[in-house]
């Protein structure tokens, strides 16, 4: 067995062509750092329209690849670029499937051809491998995008000879996106109607779910946090999958993700007024009186920031702050809350605003200058969540000295440490406001003394939150697949 596999690494999104969510962040991470390490990695994407070909000019690559949808044919064209160091991109081009304005969806509805489109796209993908004339070692596919590619290999590919040593590994990056589409999409994606079934199949309560088949046909399964890869197999979290993944959790692993520490470097941060480091209070009070200052904040002694970045939605556990919120702004804080997302919770911090106007501000917006002000500037970072598959927010945080305050969910309970002796941050399990609360008022005895509180921030900033960790993990996991350690089996 070599000890460099080949990898192809497959996702319907990545940065830096395209990003609505963090699958972006991972597939534009993830396969350089393991390249990093010496490995082949090939990543490939779809070409959709929004992709910027100036700012990342993409070149005719290989012959055209015609690929049977429904009763005809359709051609998609291989385009390349060098956009990711030391990682070959290869883009499928389709204008009639991927030529729009949204990725899954315009104006919120999702695009009723979804299942062609990405049926297209998974053929095409292994097409394109077959094309490129070596075979690889690992196909890693994300989420119900990909699902289909490990079903065909399991079926109409079964005895391509090409693909005999070749395993897949698929990766559930939220359970709640599931692909489910009617019945009769099976033929027009070239699958046989046997798969109609629940056992061992792709139905799913009537419809044909492709996430299903991701985590049913593929050799090893992985999630984005260690506790989410056991959260979804329990009825409160597999949103109706916790059966099928039960029936796979030998095979099912959890790798946390990283972030990006050349973008997120508290020591080196353009929009931060000086650098934070680790055993030095005054880069974190210039940040902190900088931040408030831009935001039309009073700066007072012994009153602690509380930051917020995040997308507005019940997931992220709003709806607890709905009720909490009025008892923390009692004390003496400041809560800045960037974000954008549902109307119920940006209407909801605009009252706050305006209600407590020399304690809160709130910008309904994403903006990357004020995100990195709020991670350097405050001293706490709230991330109530409801479920929290990984979380990217807590570990920026506690690289830039600012404390978490989270929910023992999902990656926040395997990345903050809230212990005696070993403090990042602090969590409370329950999903309930004065859980949450009593968990604040921890927080607030602890910042009021002052040695404890830099105890907190030094742990939290000498934690290595990498891609390379992440990598250094899978390719462990991939080493494991190719020497047979997790069965290569079929539903």
């Amino acid at each position: 067995m070599k000890s460099s596999p080949r990898i192809v690494f497959v996702s319907s999104e990545v940065v830096p062509f395209v990003k609505t969510g963090g699958l972006a962040d991972v597939a534009g991470s993830l396969p350089p750092a393991m390249a990093r390490f010496g490995h082949e990695v090939t990543v490939i994407l779809p070409a959709y329209r929004s992709v910027d070909r100036k700012r990342h000019p993409l070149s005719p690559r290989g012959a055209a690849l015609d690929i049977p949808i429904g009763k005809g044919v359709k051609r998609g064209n291989i385009l390349a670029s060098d956009a990711i160091p030391d990682v070959s991109v290869r883009l499928i081009d389709q204008p009639e499937f991927f030529g729009r304005e949204g990725l899954y969806d315009a104006g919120g509805r999702e695009y009723a051809d979804n299942a062609v489109r990405f049926s297209f796209f998974s053929r095409a993908v292994l097409e394109l491998i077959k094309q490129a004339g070596t075979p690889p070692d690992v196909i890693h596919c994300n989420d119900w995008q990909t699902g289909l590619i490990p079903v065909y290999l399991r079926t109409l590919y079964r005895q391509d000879p090409f693909f005999r040593k070749t395993r897949t590994v698929f990766t559930v990056h939220n359970v709640a996106y599931q692909g489910c589409f009617p019945p009769e999409v099976l033929r027009d994606v070239h699958l046989p109607d046997r798969l109609f079934v629940t056992e061992g199949g792709l139905e799913y309560y009537g419809r044909v779910s492709y996430l299903k088949g991701g985590i049913l046909f593929s050799d090893l399964i992985t999630t984005v946090s260690p506790t989410y890869s056991r959260e979804i197999q329990t009825e409160e979290y597999g949103y109706g999958l916790e059966g099928v993944l039960k029936s796979r959790s030998a095979d099912l692993r959890g790798v946390l993700n990283g972030i990006d520490v050349q973008e997120w470097d508290p020591a080196e941060d353009p929009h931060l007024p000086g650098p934070i480091r680790s055993g030095s209070e005054g880069g974190k009070e210039r940040a902190k009186r900088a931040l408030l200052e831009a935001c039309g904040l009073e700066y007072r002694e012994g009153a602690p920031a509380l930051g917020v970045v995040s997308r507005l939605a019940i997931q992220k556990g709003f709806d607890l702050l709905e009720g909490a919120a009025p008892r923390m702004l009692d004390e003496e804080i400041r809560l800045i809350v960037l974000g954008q997302g549902e109307k119920r919770y940006a209407d909801f911090f605009r009252r706050l605003m305006r209600k407590y106007p020399d304690k809160v501000y709130f910008k309904q917006a994403f903006n990357n200058r004020l995100a990195h002000m709020i991670y350097g500037g405050c001293d706490l970072f709230l991330m109530p969540s409801r479920y929290e598959p990984c979380g990217l927010g807590q570990m920026i945080a506690m690289r830039y000295g600012t404390v978490p305050l989270a929910r023992r969910t999902g990656g926040l309970a395997d990345t903050i440490r809230d212990e005696d002796g070993k403090r990042t941050g602090y969590l409370f399990r329950g999903y309930h406001q004065d859980e949450l609360l009593e968990a604040f008022y921890r927080v607030l005895k602890a910042y009021n003394h002052r040695e404890e509180w830099r105890e907190i921030m030094r742990r939290g900033m000498s934690g290595d939150y990498s891609w390379e960790v992440s990598a250094l993990r899978y390719i462990g996991l991939y080493l494991r697949l190719l020497k047979g350690e997790f069965p290569h089996r079929s539903p």
